[in-house]
């Protein structure tokens, strides 16, 4: 990776203060990433299905509302409708074992193109400081993570 001196924000809408950009940059040129391990198989396994469960319950409850009362309410939180999404299973992760939710950025590792994509992303954290990957999409195998709370804001970011 060479040494990366600008942040292009990839959403429409979104905002980094210039200070946020400087730790990002820090992080990137340091190469001081967040290590991280896949969580066990039966964690892997049990979230997504917890996840499965709760869209086909949103998904019952939201059957049975006619045009009407859909009218006042919001459709479900868009995160909810992606059993393998980040978001979703670190959610779930929190709420199941207590896990803490910790936002930032995931990006290829090895990555030899004069731009990085950097995605953002959320691992776990369990009592004991450990941190954890909770998707394959984003696996420890392919990519590095660095944490930086405006992952927080669903930023995708450039790195050049």
């Amino acid at each position: 990776m060479s040494n990366y001196s600008k942040i292009r924000l990839k959403n429409f809408g979104a905002a980094l203060s210039k200070r946020q950009e400087q730790e990002i940059l820090q992080a990137l040129n340091s190469k001081k990433y967040t290590p991280r391990q896949t969580a066990n198989s039966q964690v892997m396994e049990d979230l997504p299905e917890i996840a499965r469960e709760e869209l086909e319950q949103l998904t019952v409850k939201w059957n049975l509302l006619t045009l009407e009362e859909r009218k006042g309410i919001a459709v479900p939180q868009q995160e909810r409708l992606y059993i393998d999404n980040c978001h979703t299973l670190t959610r779930i992760a929190n709420e199941q074992y207590n896990w803490e939710v910790v936002y930032g950025y995931a990006f290829k590792k090895n990555n030899t193109d004069p731009t990085l994509v950097l995605r953002h992303h959320s691992i776990s954290k369990d009592q004991a400081g450990n941190l954890f990957e909770l998707t394959c999409i984003f696996g420890t195998q392919y990519c590095e993570f660095i944490e930086h709370p405006s992952g927080a804001n669903f930023i995708d970011l450039e790195a050049s």
